[in-house]
C-alpha cells in the first residue's frame, strides 16, 4: 500500500508541476493524477475495512465513512475508469 501511495503522490506532483509550468498537457496530467488516486484510495480504503472487518462499515468508524465519500466523490468528479478515458481521447486514442 505504501508503494501505490507514493506513486499516486509522484503522478499528483507531476500535474502540480504542469500547472505551475503552465504546460499544454495539464489536462492529460490532472486526468491521469485523478485516475491513479481513485484507484490507490480504492484499494487503500478497501485494505483498511479488511483489516478492521465487518465494524470498519459501520458509521461508529472513521474508514466506514471515508470509504463512504471516495465513492461519492468518485460519482460527482469521476471515477477511474472516466478519467483514463479522458485520458486517453486527449491522447487521440
Amino acid at each position: 500500500m505504501f508503494g501505490e501511495l507514493e506513486f499516486a503522490r509522484s503522478v499528483v506532483r507531476d500535474a502540480q508541476s504542469a500547472i505551475d509550468d503552465n504546460r499544454d498537457d495539464i489536462a492529460e496530467c490532472a486526468s491521469a493524477a485523478k485516475s491513479r488516486c481513485s484507484d490507490v484510495a480504492k484499494l487503500i480504503g478497501g485494505e483498511a475495512i479488511q483489516m478492521y472487518g465487518g465494524i470498519g462499515m459501520t458509521d461508529d468508524e472513521e474508514i466506514g465513512l471515508f470509504f463512504k465519500r471516495l465513492k461519492a466523490l468518485e460519482l460527482t468528479l469521476g471515477d477511474s475508469i472516466y478519467h483514463r478515458d479522458r485520458f486517453a481521447g486527449l491522447r487521440g486514442y
